[in-house]
Parts: structure tokens; C-alpha cells; sequence
């Protein structure tokens, strides 16, 4: 598991370009357009944002303070409202795929030189279906917190 590889520094930048290879050839086989395509609009993309906003309340005092929570969501309604012309150009040019929606080092699978990205999200198209960049973000996040 990548994790376990992580944990024991066994993770190289070959490892991680056969990950990255993989992942694009996952995209490129993945649907795209109509059924898709809608999941990353700007309205899609804010109820999800506003859905995880509430969600997250219950979180302020304990992980996260009050001037954080509505920093956060000052940020990301201004980032949506800066950027929808860039967020349209994705959805014009085909970047947004029925993916993973759930990409990170507990669901890739190293073996025998191969790697194998397990356990998407089945249950919930607009979690699945996204811009490309933002699975390859969420992965890179991970990442990032193992080190």
C-alpha cells in the first residue's frame, strides 16, 4: 500500500511518475461530457462548497475557529466568483471526468511494479465526477501531509 511505502520512505519519484501515469490513463478512459460535465458548473461547484460549509460548523471551536471557517469560505466564494471563466474553459475542454473522487495513499495499491487505484466513490456522482486537476489536487494534498 502507498501508505505503508510512505511511512517507510520506500516512495521514489520513479513510484511516483508510474502514480501519475496511471491516473492520467484512468482519466483518459473516463466519461466525459454530458452526465459529466454538469457536476463541476459553477452551480454544482457552489452547493458543494455551501453543503460543506454547514457541514463543518459543528467543527468550529474544536478543529477549526470561527475566523477560519468564514475566511475559508470568504476565500473559496471569492476564488468561484474570480475564476468562473477559467472553471467554464475546464468544462469546454473536456476536464472534467467521471474519476476517482477519493484519490489518496489509502487507495493505491503498489504491486509488482504496478500501481492500482482502488475503492472510488460509487455512491455519489457529483463527489466522483470533477475536474481532473482537483482529483490530482487531492491526492497531492495527502501526499503532502505524509510527507
Amino acid at each position: 500500500m502507498l501508505l505503508a511505502l510512505l511511512e517507510r520512505r520506500m516512495v521514489d519519484e520513479r513510484l511516483m511518475d508510474r502514480l501519475a501515469r496511471r491516473l492520467a490513463q484512468l482519466h483518459a478512459g473516463a466519461a466525459t461530457g454530458a452526465g459529466v460535465d454538469e457536476h463541476s458548473s459553477l452551480t454544482s461547484l457552489r452547493a458543494n462548497w455551501n453543503e460543506n460549509f454547514v457541514q463543518t460548523k459543528a467543527f468550529i471551536g474544536r478543529t477549526i475557529s470561527a475566523e477560519q471557517h468564514a475566511s475559508t469560505h470568504a476565500y473559496v466564494n471569492e476564488f468561484l466568483e474570480a475564476n468562473t471563466e477559467l472553471l467554464e474553459q475546464r468544462i469546454q475542454q473536456g476536464r472534467i471526468r467521471d474519476g476517482h473522487g477519493d484519490l489518496h495513499a489509502g487507495s493505491v495499491c503498489v504491486a509488482h511494479r504496478r500501481v492500482y487505484l482502488f475503492d472510488c466513490i460509487e455512491f455519489n456522482d457529483r463527489f466522483r465526477c470533477a475536474d481532473v486537476a482537483a482529483e490530482v489536487a487531492f491526492l497531492a494534498m495527502d501526499l503532502e501531509h505524509h510527507g
